[in-house]
């Protein structure tokens, strides 16, 4: 089975291991670009995987 080239929020959670609110974030502050062929956000799996290779490789520190 080949990977879809795009995913819905939903989609892209589950294809990350993250939560939808996480993908939801990430699309607010800009740091996760998705497009708009309709009213619902479609994020590019190119852009979902550079998303995911810019994540930090350890966890933040409570502060």
């Amino acid at each position: 089975m080949t990977e879809p080239g795009a995913f819905t929020i939903a989609g892209a959670a589950a294809y990350s291991a993250v939560s939808e609110k996480t993908v939801r974030r990430a699309i607010g502050s800009g740091d996760l670009p998705a497009k708009y062929p309709t009213s619902r956000p479609v994020i590019l799996r190119a852009d979902l995987d550079a998303w995911l290779q810019a994540a930090p490789d350890q966890p933040r520190r409570a502060s």
